[in-house]
């Protein structure tokens, strides 16, 4: 709930208490009046006891219905017997004007009673009553007559004795005032815990893990410490990370580790507490420097130059594989692979939560990714609720609407059997035609090549695997496409470290301390059973997941262009059978 609320209801209730405390002093004073004190009594002093001992029974239950938390019964009473030597001036209260325009403000049409998160923006100081508040100011400044004063020793009282002594008349009046002026005094309506500080390991990774342990510190950022540098370098010059404010950020390089370190971890690990214990920053600066680092990461200067399609001479290293993985020159023309993928949310999302079912039931979001034999993404889809399938998704990539641009001659790129075959797309053989030995022994080879995107998504999600289950709660549209940019800022680093990594690797500088030929901890290689999962899939059908416009392709073609890369297979391949096809990933 809104603090503003919280304040407008503490308002209400300390006005309550006045107006109370009024219409009981009042009956006080009358039920005084009317008592006609014999001789004796006229020298007894008027004490709350006695009082209490006069009062009618309406009046006693008026003091006990008076919900004062905060004060005990003979502070009111008190300022009641002192009046009786000392009449309060009409000057000595607020004005009941002032009073009614706060309590106005505990109405239900005023109230925000919805449970609404407060927003980043929301101070919860300003509620309209700086009027009021004013005029109670100004009311203490004026009278400092109030201040209670002893006649024979001429001494100021102190604030503590207030309620506790005769001398305190108007002390309810002045409490009822401090209180409120207190109320809007601070952002806080509660007194703040300080929390335990310990020890952040972020300055020992930035500074000894990363020259003497690049292992180590390549486990918790994901990268290895000269892509980190040369991260750190590239980004430090984006605008979001100077202002004009007099109060410096924190270094680049601290908010870039932070932004890695979440990129890199799951479950708890990415949780704002345990990185708020790694870094040594507050939970408010954790997410401040995320999105600072996401902007920096999502500008076209960057995304474009790491999500790009490849040079002429990366496309035909990527040719040359295919075509020593098939061992037929014809298939080279297939120079990369596309696939889908699911990126599980940790929750059901509020916002059109049944769209991010997916088949696997679970909440998630569908990206594409289109990428090159080492491992490259030259492009991605993304924005898709889990519920969408691979061949809508992919209808909406920019490669699929410039297939005529990238694809020069006959080239084309391989999927698998859930996207719908073209003359520019060689997907797999469906059943029943799947089982003619032949075109089993095509969709092995296919498979194998193809296998690469596998490699892809699994080292993705290995680097960073806060997409193995993203903690981002989707409630509006807004959360959604932040779900979507940490996505896409995730592929867009990928592929930056892939860059640098084999700069690297070129230099021998690339993991110099690790056992020769051990595999890359962050490529999970994708299982071999996901194509017949997919065969599965795609019997439903291609033809109802895909959009109406893909219809209208030549399908007459598109199978012949298949069948003709078969016929080369063989043709290359005289001897073939399946006893032959054993590939490594």
């Amino acid at each position: 709930m809104p603090r503003h609320t919280h304040r407008q209801r503490r308002a209400k209730e300390l006005i309550s208490q006045y107006m109370s405390y009024k219409h009981l002093k009042r009956e006080l004073r009358k039920h005084h009046h009317s008592h006609k004190p014999s001789a004796e009594e006229e020298f007894e002093e008027i004490t709350p006891e006695i009082i209490l001992e006069q009062a009618s029974g309406e009046i006693r239950e008026s003091l006990a219905s008076l919900p004062f938390d905060e004060l005990p019964l003979d502070f009111i009473l008190h300022d009641w017997t002192d009046w009786k030597s000392t009449t309060p001036s009409d000057t000595s209260n607020i004005s009941l004007s002032t009073l009614s325009s706060i309590s106005s403000l505990g109405n239900s049409d005023s109230m925000d009673t919805d449970g609404g998160s407060l927003d980043d923006d929301d101070d919860g100081g300003d509620i309209g009553l700086d009027i009021e508040l004013d005029e109670i100011e100004k009311f203490f400044d004026e009278q400092p007559e109030m201040e209670p004063r002893d006649s024979e020793t001429d001494v100021w009282i102190d604030e503590e004795t207030l309620g506790t002594t005769s001398l305190s008349h108007h002390s309810f009046s002045r409490h009822i005032a401090t209180s409120l002026i207190q109320l809007f005094s601070s952002r806080y309506l509660k007194s703040r815990k300080n929390a335990i500080r310990v020890a952040s390991q972020m300055p020992d990774f930035l500074g000894k893990i990363k020259l003497h342990q690049p292992d180590v510190f390549r486990q918790d950022l994901r990268v290895s410490p000269n892509t980190f540098d040369a991260l750190v370098q590239r980004l430090e010059t984006d605008p979001v990370f100077s202002n004009s404010s007099s109060q410096d950020q924190m270094p680049v390089e601290h908010q870039v580790a932070i932004m890695l370190y979440r990129f890199g971890h799951s479950g708890n690990g990415v949780g704002l507490n345990k990185v708020a214990r790694w870094s040594g920053y507050s939970k408010g600066t954790i997410v401040l420097a995320t999105r600072r680092v996401l902007t920096a990461i999502l500008r076209p200067s960057f995304l474009q130059d790491m999500i790009s399609l490849p040079t002429q001479e990366e496309k035909e290293e990527a040719k040359e594989w295919v075509g020593m993985r098939a061992k037929c020159d014809a298939w080279r023309d297939g120079w990369c692979m596309v696939d889908g993928t699911l990126i599980p949310l940790h929750a059901r999302p509020y916002w059109y939560g049944e769209s991010y079912f997916d088949r696997k039931n679970d909440y998630s979001l569908n990206i594409q990714i289109i990428n090159t034999p080492d491992l490259y993404i030259i492009d991605c889809g993304y924005g898709f609720t889990g519920s969408t399938h691979d061949a809508t998704a992919w209808e909406r990539t920019w490669i699929y609407a410039h297939h005529d641009e990238v694809f020069e001659d006959d080239e084309f790129i391989w999927a698998d059997s859930a996207y719908p075959i073209q003359t520019w797309l060689v997907a797999p053989y469906k059943q029943p035609d799947s089982n003619i030995p032949q075109n089993e022994i095509f969709n092995t080879v296919l498979s194998s090549v193809r296998i690469k995107s596998e490699n892809c998504i699994g080292f993705l999600k290995g680097r960073f695997q806060s997409l193995k289950g993203l903690r981002i709660n989707i409630v509006n549209e807004k959360t959604h496409k932040y779900a979507t940019y940490w996505i896409l800022g995730s592929v867009a680093v990928h592929d930056f470290a892939l860059r640098c990594e084999k700069q690297e690797k070129d230099q021998g500088l690339y993991h110099a301390n690790r056992t020769e030929g051990m595999a890359d901890p962050f490529v999970e290689f994708g299982p071999s059973h996901r194509d017949r999962d997919r065969e599965r899939e795609g019997r439903v059908s291609t033809e109802a997941g895909a959009a109406s416009g893909a219809r209208s392709v030549n399908l007459a073609a598109a199978k012949a262009r298949r069948e003709e890369l078969k016929q080369c297979l063989f043709a290359a391949n005289s001897s073939l059978t399946l006893s032959d096809l054993t590939y490594d990933n």
